[in-house]
């Protein structure tokens, strides 16, 4: 039995998804602490418009610094998610 045509193209289009680069919760996390102030987690992040307001407003004075510690790995979820990282959807399913 021959696999359809979908089958294969869905595969194929899966497989391409999967090969993209995840964002690390690591490395957020340590561009946080280093360079939070400046924003530059929510540029790596894919939040160039906050990234700018942090930049210009030192992490909006330090207290949006301080929430981004909580608020990190569900920006780094959304970010894999936005990217179409199929390991990164399944693992939000399975959370």
């Amino acid at each position: 039995m021959q696999p359809s045509l979908l089958k294969i193209v869905l595969y194929n289009k899966c497989q391409l998804k999967t090969n993209s680069k995840m964002k690390s919760s690591l490395v957020a996390y340590l561009l946080w602490f280093f360079f939070g102030l400046l924003g530059i987690h929510r540029f790596y992040l894919g939040k160039t418009t906050s990234g700018i307001v942090y930049l210009l407003t030192g992490g909006v004075f330090g207290i949006g610094w301080i929430i981004d510690l909580f608020l990190i790995g569900g920006m780094v979820d959304e970010a894999n998610f936005k990217a179409g990282n199929i390991a990164a959807m399944e693992n939000m399913m399975h959370r």
